[in-house]
């Protein structure tokens, strides 16, 4: 009786198990926003959700309510938390972060939660730009304060409170205000140069702001500032945070982190490496930013030594362009440095063959190029999947390299200020191309037969002589990324896709969704279109280009900017703003590759039983291999080796709801099961 009850509700959820994106673990975790400690627990705000963690070391998703990833700053009052969203959306949570619900939205002013306050009965939520909102009922109506009473017409970063008062801190300098924000007074006196501080925090009492080489401190709730003299500080350098441990500051900056301790008057540089936010927990100070070649949340006893990696758990990074190969080999440039994966994106290592930390972007094919943004007129191409790369010195002295598309020895390398540059000796030498104008942004290349064509931001242009000269089309407007299916040839444009049949010659827009929709790329997988967008997350076209569905089962957060979609032959992966990777069976999608494009199928033969499952789980396989368990974060909670045949698991410490079990043989083939523990 009881599985009666239970088997046809597998039946009902089985397509759903069957059709959803699965977001890949990461072993960089650069988009951590803020730490705080709540009622004995950590709390990150993080571009991939909020996470939680009983030791600060370990990791998981705090998110049931929250329906936005990207959370850009998290509050604790003392009794509830509070976690704002890059989308004007703000949570609160009542129960320690078991579950959130809905307690700010405004959708008249776009921009993100900024900050929180509390004083009293009354709760504040600042919106990027000058908005400053109080409620007096917990949420149920908002207040927005009179910013033509003395508040400040530049954006408000952040909210604090001293005493009775509240305190915005803004690009402009600090404001104060004394009666609930219905009006505001400056509170900059005695700060030298208030535009653009690099920040404002409160520490015993004590506030503390930085610009450029000026520390100033403020006893008295910042009515009154005192510029400290500092030396040892590059004044280059733009900082991020201070805090202090047994009277020592630290400071986090561009240029790594300073140490004073003698109160800010001299400081040392014991950490050259990037670091962003700093604060000090009992005995311990936790850092997020670059240490030893890994991005992520630090710890240690001792901050000028000694950092140990605490970041386990937390996918939290704006994931750029995807290389994806036959042989499970993933690369992916995350923007704090290029990862690698061998197991089509289970786990990931830091990319170590690539000389320089940015990526830039990869153009796949047979060869692989790499374009950095750090250096001039060089990339880098690699012809075994990027574990070896080549530097290529060139004659382009534009740095900043947006787009190529090689051709035989033809290759075409797009610029973000200089319009086309071409060479015809496989990029050993290139020219500018005229007609293509300065000033002009080329953002991707797509060919169809002997037609060439370029998206740019001043419309579409095509050549039909390799290249050499260019003529624009009737579309003029910026247009991201291309893709050829068939004879048709799609455009990313804003809210629109523009779609031609006849080899560019005219063209007709095809609107997406009502709205503001930005498509940011565009991929051709065999017999289907993929669109990577804001606002809308995954829409797939099986009708080259003229109507559009989303794909968006898995992804939590549809507002998720997606910036590139990439395949091999089993699997598609997307790349998002700031959430990670997600990949996808192409069967799941009913996408069908030509067949040069199609990898053999695994021979290996698995069976799992029971599914649901509770307790043990039987698998059974017809040769040696490693059997993984995934939550549908894309977390390992489970490894095995087998050598064929069955094989039971105790599964009783595997969390509820949705996982992944995954064999791969010994050849390096991959076979999946969706499975659901009750």
């Amino acid at each position: 009786p009881a599985m009666k009850k239970i088997f046809p509700l597998f039946l009902l959820f089985s397509s759903f198990v069957h059709a959803q994106w699965l977001r890949l673990p990461s072993s960089e975790s650069s988009g951590i926003n803020q730490i705080i400690l709540h009622d004995s627990a950590f709390f990150a705000a993080t571009t991939g959700g909020v996470y939680t963690s009983a030791n600060g070391s370990a990791w998981q998703p705090a998110m049931n309510g929250v329906n936005h990833w990207w959370v850009k700053v998290i509050f604790s009052d003392g009794n509830s938390l509070y976690a704002g969203t890059e989308r004007n959306t703000a949570y609160i949570s009542n129960d320690g972060g078991v579950t959130w619900n809905l307690f700010f939205t405004n959708n008249n002013n776009a921009g993100s939660i900024s900050g929180f306050a509390v004083i009293g009965n009354s709760k504040f939520v600042s919106v990027d730009g000058n908005f400053v909102w109080r409620t007096d009922d917990n949420g149920a109506s908002w207040i927005q304060s009179d910013n033509n009473n003395g508040l400040l017409t530049s954006n408000v970063i952040s909210l604090h409170t001293y005493q009775n008062a509240l305190l915005a801190f803004t690009t402009m300098g600090i404001f104060k205000s004394t009666d609930a924000g219905n009006s505001w007074i400056s509170s900059n006196n005695g700060i030298p140069n208030t535009s653009n501080l690099n920040f404002l925090k409160e520490r015993n009492g004590v506030f503390y702001t930085y610009r450029f080489g000026q520390l100033s401190s403020s006893t008295d709730g910042c009515d009154t500032w005192q510029t400290i003299s500092t030396s040892g500080i590059d004044p280059n350098a733009y900082a991020y945070s201070i805090d202090s441990l047994n009277g020592q500051f630290f400071l986090t900056s561009t240029y790594g982190l300073y140490a004073s301790s003698d109160n800010g008057v001299t400081w040392t540089n014991p950490v050259t490496d990037f670091c962003k936010f700093i604060d000090v927990f009992g005995q311990e100070v936790f850092l997020t930013g670059f240490r030893n070649g890994s991005s992520g949340l630090f710890r240690t006893a001792d901050p000028t030594q000694n950092w140990t990696y605490c970041s386990p758990g937390i996918i939290a990074h704006k994931s750029g362009t995807i290389a994806a190969f036959n042989s499970g080999r993933i690369i992916s440039d995350r923007y704090d440095g290029a990862s690698v994966s061998a197991d089509n994106g289970l786990s990931f290592s830091p990319l170590t063959s690539f000389p320089h930390w940015r990526l830039g972007k990869l153009i796949s094919g047979d060869t692989l190029f790499a374009i950095s943004p750090v250096t001039n007129g060089a990339y880098f191409f690699s012809t075994d999947e990027g574990a070896t790369f080549q530097t290529r010195s060139t004659n382009i002295t534009e740095n900043n390299y947006t787009a190529m598309l090689r051709n035989g020895n033809l290759v075409l390398a797009g610029s973000a200020i200089a319009g086309i540059y071409r060479s015809t000796d496989f990029g050993n030498t290139f020219t500018a191309v005229s007609g293509t104008g300065s000033m002009v942004k080329v953002n991707d290349f797509a060919s169809l037969g002997s037609l060439l064509i370029a998206a740019t931001q001043v419309g579409i242009l095509l050549s039909t002589d390799q290249g050499q000269t260019w003529t624009a089309t009737s579309v003029t407007a910026n247009v991201r990324s291309l893709a050829v299916s068939q004879n048709i040839i799609t455009g990313a444009g804003y809210n629109i896709i523009h779609r031609s049949a006849d080899a560019g010659n005219s063209w007709n827009n095809v609107n997406l969704s009502p709205g503001t929709l930005e498509v940011f790329t565009l991929k051709t997988i065999g017999n289907k279109i993929l669109a990577g967008t804001r606002l809308k997350g995954v829409l797939m076209s099986a009708d080259d280009g003229l109507t559009w569905q989303p794909i968006n089962q898995g992804i939590v957060d549809t507002t998720m900017n997606i910036n590139c979609i990439e395949h091999n032959a089993l699997d598609v992966y997307i790349g998002t703003e700031g959430a990670g990777m997600f990949r996808r069976p192409l069967s799941d999608l009913n996408i069908t590759l030509p067949t040069a494009l199609s990898a053999s199928a695994s021979t290996s033969a698995i069976s799992v039983s029971p599914n649901p499952f509770s307790g043990e789980i039987s698998v059974t396989s017809s040769e040696s291999g490693i059997i993984e368990l995934y939550n549908v974060f894309g977390q390992k909670v489970m490894q095995a080796h087998t050598t064929g045949g069955r094989m039971l698991l105790n599964a009783e410490d595997v969390p509820t709801g949705l996982c992944i079990l995954v064999f791969t043989n010994q050849r390096g083939q991959r076979t999946s099961s969706r499975l659901i523990r009750q």
